[in-house]
């Protein structure tokens, strides 16, 4: 703000507080209030049309890029894990996708990106014929913002002026320099007269043209908002139903009734697995150890909570404490003669995968690390035993290769 700016400004301040407290009038116009009440809305919905299509622009393009990233995320699930190759050249494969359901999900991503890139482009169309039409909107607003606050200004020095000639007036003896100050008054008030007159009745005539217009830039706006959503919903659509046609999904049954009976046949076969029960059996043995603790803890504290204590006083005199007899002393017997045994012959195995315990006794290892083999199951998918560097602890079968 200038410095002529900054007087003016200084000049109105004794008004505006007048004016808030009560100790002075204001100049009142109904049909402009009307008016400005319906110019402030109708800012704020513009605002409003403005930030809701950049969100509306950015949602669809975060939505394509996690549906894309979702997609490959499946494939990566969906593809088998296999061991590393054994010494013998065979890879292992411990894990066995459905075809049919390997292709779907191959068939899903694929579409997924495909879709993604065709509806980026599209998105394209909404900074240049929603945003940057409301961006162009939204200046126009500014300018007439700033003619109404230049009547917001005029009205001021309008009632001022107009209180400042009517007290002198009023007044019955005046000085001679009171005279010229009601005669620069006057000149002022006529001033101000004019030019809040001016941009009052500008601002009355030409915003409800203004509000008119406004439909002009709406219809356009909206016509092609609509177009876009059924485009970008129609290519969706279309992408979907390519991947129906797989046969991969059940459309008849109800959504939740399949979710529910697919879940519980998961959950079937997932009890059979070793490493859930015992998971399951740990839990269970931790229950049972906390139970057991607070039955001790119970005990020792007796039904009050507290530690009942003893003193020599509960001790009588003629207590005498239990009579000791000594054990006899035996010779320490001879050790039994050496036995000759074959050493056992020690087996190894090359950890495939890293492991890290889960609960007390398991054996944590890296990949490629060697580690003796003490005990083992036929089933690859059950704990073995083993030792690494000096300890001992059991390990899933199915993470090492035998050498």
């Amino acid at each position: 703000m200038s410095w002529k700016g900054t007087t003016k400004a200084f000049g109105r301040l004794p008004q505006r507080i007048a004016t808030k407290t009560g100790l002075r009038t204001e100049t009142k116009d109904l049909r402009f209030d009307d008016i400005q009440t319906r110019f402030t809305e109708m800012t704020k919905q513009t605002e409003k049309l403005h930030d809701d299509a950049k969100k509306f622009r950015d949602g669809v393009s975060n939505m394509l890029n996690h549906q894309a990233n979702f997609a490959d995320l499946l494939v990566e699930l969906y593809n088998p894990i296999t061991s590393e190759e054994a010494s013998d050249g065979v890879v292992t494969r411990r894990t066995k996708t459905p075809a049919q359901a390997m292709k779907a999900t191959e068939e899903y991503a694929k579409l997924m990106s495909e879709v993604r890139d065709t509806i980026l482009a599209e998105l394209d169309s909404i900074d240049r014929r929603i945003i940057m039409p409301a961006t162009e909107f939204l200046d126009v607003i500014k300018l007439i913002k700033k003619t109404v606050t230049k009547r917001e200004h005029k009205k001021v020095d309008y009632d001022r002026y107009q209180n400042s000639v009517k007290k002198l007036k009023d007044k019955k003896d005046k000085s001679l320099s009171e005279e010229k100050q009601l005669h620069k008054y006057e000149d002022q008030l006529e001033r101000a007269t004019q030019e809040y007159d001016h941009y009052n009745e500008l601002l009355k005539k030409e915003l409800p043209l203004f509000f008119e217009y406004r439909v002009e830039f709406i219809e356009p706006i909206f016509e092609c908002f609509y177009h876009m959503q059924l485009r970008i919903y129609g290519l969706l659509f279309e992408q979907f139903e390519q991947l129906a046609e797989l046969g991969y999904f059940d459309f008849e049954s109800d959504i939740i009734d399949g979710f529910d009976k697919k879940i519980v046949d998961a959950r079937e076969q997932l009890e059979d697995i070793t490493l859930f029960k015992r998971s399951k059996q740990n839990k269970k043995q931790d229950e049972s150890s906390r139970k057991q603790s607070s039955i001790r803890e119970s005990a020792r504290t007796g039904s009050s909570g507290q530690v009942p204590t003893y003193s020599k006083d509960h001790i009588e005199e003629d207590d005498e404490p239990p009579a000791y007899t000594p054990t006899p002393v035996r010779a320490q017997p001879p050790p039994p003669p050496p036995v000759s045994r074959k050493p056992k012959p020690v087996r190894y195995v090359v950890a495939l995968y890293d492991y890290d315990a889960t609960a007390d006794g398991d054996l944590s290892f890296r990949k490629d690390d060697k580690i003796e083999l003490i005990k083992r199951t036929p089933d690859v998918n059950d704990w073995w035993t083993g030792k690494l560097n000096g300890v001992t602890g059991v390990f899933p079968g199915n993470y090492v290769a035998e050498l």
